[in-house]
């Protein structure tokens, strides 16, 4: 074999090896700024998501970002999540890197990532209490919801279900995130249905642009009536969301009951991990 052939094929088979030991898998997730309503004149509230990982392997692993939607980028650098074994990591070392351009002030988006076997993440929505008379103020979370990681988008007019957009018996509102990760508009049916009898509480058909995230609020739950064939609590309920284009979605309930601070912090049910694992 000649020298030349022969260094080909053993960079072959390095580049082979390579893959197979570093091996990825996408995933999605949902990134978020946004301001809560102000008490008096020195609390504030503000809602932000929160990414973590964990590294279960027993040398430093790399999360890639691969990119986002809503627009370019505002900076690509640092495009990379460095987490040492057994350590949790959050993606604030990005610092302000990977904001969408097209909003001046970022409200919702979606991170794209690649990210190596044996890590752990959870993507969560948090709360934090401000204060606009104490500068600088320590961050005060006053809790967490967690929020779904993606694999794949689902594809087109396959209807997506999510069970328990419900706060118990609490009155709530529901809201529906649609992610149109197709390069042209994508209509949506949203549908809120009780669980004991799916009957329709409420409806809407939406639009959503090219490779966006929109999130369309203000869903009714309806009252709590079910008859007596019912098949579930009668406060229970679920959100069917059928998109014409491969899409990703999730549904979040928020409560108009309030704690901590009157008037500032509404109340959030248990929130149930939703880790993902790669």
């Amino acid at each position: 074999m000649k020298p030349a052939s022969t260094v080909r094929l053993l960079a072959a088979g390095m580049a082979l090896l390579l893959a197979c030991t570093l091996y990825a898998a996408p995933a999605h997730v949902i990134r978020f700024n946004a301001s809560g309503p102000r008490v008096g004149v020195c609390n504030t509230l503000t809602w932000h998501d929160n990414l973590t990982f964990y590294n279960t392997t027993d040398s430093t692993v790399t999360v890639r970002v691969l990119g986002i939607s809503n627009g370019t980028p505002f900076s690509t650098s640092p495009d990379r999540i460095d987490i040492p074994p057994g350590h949790v990591v959050l993606a604030d070392v990005l610092g302000s890197a990977w904001l969408p351009t097209n909003d001046r002030a970022p409200g919702l988006w979606i991170m794209h990532l690649d990210v190596p076997e044996g890590v752990i993440i959870e993507s969560r929505n948090e709360m934090f209490q401000g204060s606009a008379c104490i500068l600088p103020f320590p961050p005060l979370s006053l809790g967490k919801v967690s929020l779904p990681v993606f694999r794949a988008a689902v594809p087109a007019n396959q209807p997506q279900v999510h069970l328990g957009t419900d706060i118990g018996s609490k009155d709530a509102r529901i809201n529906v995130g649609i992610y149109n990760q197709s390069d042209v508009i994508a209509n949506a049916h949203i549908e809120v249905r009780r669980s004991c009898d799916s009957s329709l509480v409420d409806a809407r058909d939406v639009q959503v642009p090219p490779d966006t995230l929109v999130q369309f609020a203000g869903f009714q739950k309806g009252a709590d009536t079910c008859g007596s064939d019912a098949t579930t609590f009668r406060w229970m309920r679920y959100t069917v969301i059928t998109v014409d284009e491969p899409s990703m979605t999730f549904a979040t309930s928020l409560s108009g009951e309030l704690n901590v601070i009157p008037g500032l912090a509404p109340e959030v049910g248990i929130g149930i991990p939703t880790n993902a694992r790669y």
